[in-house]
């Protein structure tokens, strides 16, 4: 049986327009194409590391990824990601058997999967209660399992869906948020990094939501709040992945002007 898109009586209306959307999108389905038809068929091979959580660039052939999103259709992270700093130890929570996280405060939440991108892990919840508080350790039946030193913050957002099937190894990927599935980040540019703009220990802070900015004469500012940020910065940004050669940025001042010269902070 084809894997087309089947709208039944029990989906919602918001569901039968997003589904109805992808229907013209495509006008076929896409698992049927040949082959043979290689102008939007990428291969990544030998993929391991960071490059397997992050696809990006050109394929094997040397072709550079494109692929169409799908309007109006999201995907919800409405529980979100808990992004913890470098090198944070994660090994007591198995998040294959979905287990319940806590903080003293109240919050509870249930773990989909642990996502590590350059050493950099972050948690994935859902079914979440409460006020999460980053200054508060994460509980485990009661104990430690991430103490509060380790805790960036927490992120909530929705992701866009695109006209794109992935397969590894012969399988095809759902495109939602669960552990063995692929979703399209958040990212509206890419900061290549020459040598001394940034050094290793500041790349080792830049975890997903922290602000990255410039200033006129490269002073550092409080970027907690949200005034210093507009007045005092000539261009800002908000990080979602970084190494030692680039920065994505997830979102950046329309208005501020970016310039290769400055420092980043």
């Amino acid at each position: 049986m084809t894997d087309e898109i089947k709208i039944l009586k029990s989906n919602t209306f918001e569901e039968w327009r997003q589904k109805t959307n992808e229907i013209s999108f495509d006008a076929g389905d896409a698992s049927l194409l040949d082959g043979r038809l290689t102008d939007q068929l990428y291969a990544y091979s030998n993929i391991t590391g960071s490059d397997r959580t992050v696809i990006t660039g050109s394929d094997t052939a040397g072709k550079a990824l494109t692929f169409e999103l799908l309007p109006d259709v999201k995907l919800d992270n409405t529980s979100g990601y808990i992004v913890l700093r470098k090198d944070t130890d994660t090994s007591s929570i198995n998040a294959a058997i979905r287990p319940q996280i806590s903080q003293t405060n109240g919050f509870t939440a249930t773990v989909e999967s642990i996502v590590t991108i350059e050493s950099k892990p972050k948690i994935l919840i859902s079914s979440s209660t409460g006020t999460f508080d980053p200054s508060d350790p994460i509980l485990l039946s009661g104990s430690t399992a991430i103490p509060a030193n380790k805790i960036d913050r927490l992120i909530s957002e929705s992701f866009n869906k695109a006209n794109v099937m992935v397969k590894v190894d012969g399988a095809i990927l759902s495109q939602d948020l669960s552990a063995d599935g692929f979703h399209i980040p958040t990212v509206a540019a890419k900061i290549e990094l020459n040598s001394g703009q940034l050094g290793s220990t500041e790349l080792d802070h830049l975890t997903e939501g922290h602000i990255l900015y410039q200033t006129s004469d490269d002073s550092i500012i409080n970027t907690y709040d949200p005034t210093s940020i507009d007045n005092d910065t000539l261009w800002y940004g908000v990080v979602y992945y970084a190494n030692d050669n680039f920065i994505y940025i997830k979102s950046f001042n329309p208005n501020g002007t970016f310039n290769t010269s400055k420092i980043l902070r």
